[in-house]
């Protein structure tokens, strides 16, 4: 069990001001630092850490190491009053002058922040993915009760206006599919596809918050209540808008390719091909 341990109090968007460190020593490094909001923290047998072996260098000044997670000098805490994503083990580490080897460093010193972000494109596309699937759970029980709901003499799916939000439900899910074969088709072409999969990410999960807004609205006051999936739905949703990149991050993301701040890349890696069905 692994843990993605990028993530600061003062370091979530701007990756480059991470204040965590890791001092050369004999055979090794000590690292120093507090990661938040950190998935299985408190669970995961090793982290992918990241920490500055140059603080003066920015971005490039980051490293990657694999730390074994019962290393001495690490305390975690979980964080226990979270809106949502309750199945999820999520809290903070603290590092103090925990050594690690030589060996553990992943790649050179300065990749660290390569690294993460090659770490990130995967992640966003399977938070998309993801989002798919919350989005087909909300349409079928929104679908089954409307045609189970009687009002004014009728099922509810009868009028315009409830079949208004199940058509917009559906049509974000066609999208939203769209956007996650193109990322998986690059993906088995082994093609970098940074910019696709943040747009991907950022898409659906803002239509998966919409298609869950949405679905609450049809049970009424019933998908207010957990008695139905729907209030889960409606709370995890609104944390994918926010983790791997928040909304507002990926728009900035997109408008840098727009004006040729980045340039799309098309680099082959040499990765075994993802199985989509």
């Amino acid at each position: 069990m692994a843990a993605f341990a990028l993530n600061e109090a003062d370091a979530g968007s701007d990756v480059a001001n991470l204040q965590s460190t890791a001092q050369a020593v004999e055979n090794g490094y000590l690292l120093n630092g507090e990661k938040v909001w950190i998935t299985n923290a408190q669970i995961a047998d090793v982290y992918l850490y990241f920490a500055k072996t140059n603080p003066s260098a920015g971005a490039s000044g980051i490293s990657a190491f694999l730390l074994p997670s019962k290393s001495a000098g690490i305390t975690d805490g979980q964080y226990a009053d979270k809106f949502g994503v309750f199945s999820s083990n999520t809290g903070w580490i603290r590092l103090e002058n925990v050594f690690v080897p030589s060996e553990n460093r992943l790649g050179w010193e300065g990749e660290g922040f390569k690294i993460a972000m090659s770490a990130l494109d995967m992640a966003r596309f399977v938070v998309a993915a993801g989002s798919i699937g919350l989005m087909k759970a909300c349409l079928a029980q929104a679908v089954a009760y409307a045609k189970q709901r009687i009002a004014f003499g009728k099922p509810i799916a009868e009028t315009q206006l409830i079949q208004q939000l199940l058509a917009g439900m559906q049509q974000r899910i066609d999208l939203g599919e769209t956007y996650v074969r193109q990322v998986g088709w690059l993906k088995n072409r082994g093609e970098r596809a940074t910019r696709e999969s943040s747009a991907a990410k950022w898409y659906c999960t803002e239509a998966a918050w919409q298609t869950a807004n949405d679905a609450m609205q049809v049970l009424g006051a019933a998908g207010y209540r957990d008695q139905y999936d729907i209030a889960r739905h409606l709370r995890n949703a609104r944390a994918a808008t926010i983790y791997q990149g928040t909304s507002q991050i990926h728009q900035l993301i997109q408008a840098s390719y727009l004006l040729g701040q980045r340039q799309p890349t098309r680099l082959r890696c040499e990765l075994p091909p993802i199985q989509l069905d």
